[in-house]
């Protein structure tokens, strides 16, 4: 499709103030309750949400305490992750690493939840370029990243056996589909009661919208704010072009979408 449909959320190791992971597998470290620690008494506690992702964790933990000598204990916290993290923080109670979503960081800095981790350049040179941005805030890198996920656009090969080469073309057949009275939705998307700027920033970006600018370091620019340009109600021709491309797209939405990702319509959309 042509434009960029992507937005991607990365996950991340954040380090709690002052913790070298090097100096856990190096021999020497420092257990989050503040008491020293030397060769194979050195311990790591991590916290991370429940579920299948959680299991896992407990059994990475495990094994990579046992190549570099560390007691590693991963605590599951299913809900309220990064509250939870934050009060326990400022109570001194936190734990040495806790796993979380990229967009943590600007919370957990103001907080002083976190610091920043140094890392090599060859180290960074390992990472996708876009993950090292999603965990970069005011310059600086306060997370390890270990996935990334992508929204994708699914299509019912059914009612349109050929892949749009573009969103236009995608309403343009979802169009011609309704009237025919075989399906009741052109484009499906979670939509809450306060809006899903996660799942509608694709639509959003791809034709040259955008929320903040950037700054030349990386990070986001809070004073260069997209959404905030003037756009006039009903786009002209002299309007500029993701105005009229994401007018035109908003038209395949359909009212009765839901804050449900599972929520199905009456009948198949495209």
């Amino acid at each position: 499709m042509k434009g960029k449909l992507r937005i991607v959320r990365v996950t991340v190791l954040l380090a709690v103030v002052a913790l070298v992971l090097s100096a856990c597998g190096g021999g020497g470290g420092q257990t989050s309750g503040g008491g020293d620690q030397t060769g194979s008494g050195a311990h790591l506690l991590i916290w991370t949400g429940g579920g299948p992702g959680g299991e896992a964790t407990k059994k990475l933990g495990e094994a990579w305490g046992k190549e570099n000598g560390v007691k590693v204990a991963v605590q599951l916290v299913p809900e309220n992750l990064q509250t939870q993290f934050v009060t326990a923080s400022q109570a001194g109670k936190a734990p040495d690493v806790v796993m979380g979503a990229h967009d943590w960081i600007g919370n957990l800095v103001q907080n002083g939840a976190i610091d920043p981790i140094q890392m090599t350049e060859d180290t960074r040179a390992a990472y996708e370029k876009l993950a090292i941005e999603a965990v970069t805030f005011n310059g600086q890198t306060y997370g390890v990243p270990f996935t990334m996920n992508n929204i994708v656009l699914f299509r019912n090969t059914d009612l349109a056996p050929e892949a749009p080469s573009s969103i236009e073309d995608l309403v343009a057949t979802g169009k011609q589909l309704k009237a025919a009275g075989k399906t009741s939705e052109i484009l499906a998307l979670p939509v809450g009661p306060t809006g899903d700027p996660y799942h509608i920033n694709p639509l959003y970006t791809s034709g040259g919208g955008y929320m903040f600018g950037q700054q030349p370091e990386g990070g986001y620019d809070p004073k260069d704010l997209g959404s905030a340009s003037r756009a006039p109600s009903r786009p002209t021709r002299r309007s500029p072009r993701w105005v009229r491309r994401a007018r035109a797209r908003s038209s395949a939405l359909s009212p009765a979408t839901t804050s449900s990702a599972s929520s199905r319509p009456r009948r198949p959309p495209t």
